[in-house]
This record gives structure tokens, sequence and C-alpha cells, in this order.
């Protein structure tokens, strides 16, 4: 994905996600988390907002790692139980999150929601789904 429609830095950016563990991943369970989600969206985009400037973030420079610089983990960490559910395929990872931003281009929001399986049990065999992901255009400069 790539955060950076024009050719300076993104500005302005404020992002956040929330990940869900599901019994399955039928299309109403997943829309039903990526609902959650958007209903807590804008309220939380308008708080950050407020708190005051947003990030600005560079498009990559080559051979520079996607994640280079930013939090690999936060907020709850999942229990033993849980670890052993995701492990054992009885619980599916669900990744909903958007990020807000501007460039030289206009103003965007990157929409993704991804979703985490292992079915053969061992860590070696991850099938990782887009459940939906887009690019939405704001407004134009």
């Amino acid at each position: 994905m790539v955060l950076n429609n024009g050719n300076e830095a993104a500005t302005g950016v404020y992002g956040a996600g929330q990940i869900f563990l599901l019994h399955d991943d039928t299309d109403a369970k997943q829309k039903r988390a990526v609902d959650v989600f958007e209903k807590n969206w804008q309220p939380l985009l308008a708080r950050l907002r407020s708190e005051g400037p947003g990030q600005s973030m560079q498009p990559p420079r080559q051979g520079q790692p996607l994640d280079e610089g930013g939090p690999e983990a936060e907020g709850r960490l999942i229990t033993e139980q849980e670890r052993q559910w995701i492990l054992s395929g009885q619980r599916t990872v669900l990744v909903v999150a958007a990020v807000r931003y501007e460039d030289s281009n206009g103003e965007y929001e990157l929409q993704f929601c991804r979703f985490l399986r292992n079915p053969a049990g061992t860590l070696q065999n991850w099938n990782v789904s887009s459940w939906h992901d887009g690019l939405v255009k704001i407004k134009s400069k």
C-alpha cells in the first residue's frame, strides 16, 4: 500500500486500526466488525485532529523497509488462550484500519481490512487475505 499519491511528503497523517478475533470469517461477521470500526473512526479522527497537526510521511526511499519507524504493536496483547485458538484455526484475526492524509494532489483516506487464519495449525502455512481495501479521494487541491 502506498501512502502518498503526490510528489511531496504526505502531511496531516492520522490513522487508527482495530483487531478482531472472529469465530468464523463469514462475510456477515467481517461486515459487522467493519461497521464497528467505521462507527468509531470519524469521532476518533475528529479527536486526533483536535489534538494537533498530524504526522508527516515521506515517500519510502529505495530499499527502505515499509515498517521502518512505526510501532510494531500497541494496545492489549492476546492471551495465551487466544493465541492457541488462532494457531489451531479456531479464530480468525481480522484487522480493520484507516489512514487519512493530505499530499500535493489532495486529501485521501486509505481503508483496509485484512484477515489472517491458520488452517494447518502450524506457523508455516498462514493465509493472509484482503477482504476490503480502498483508497478514497476526499478532496482535490
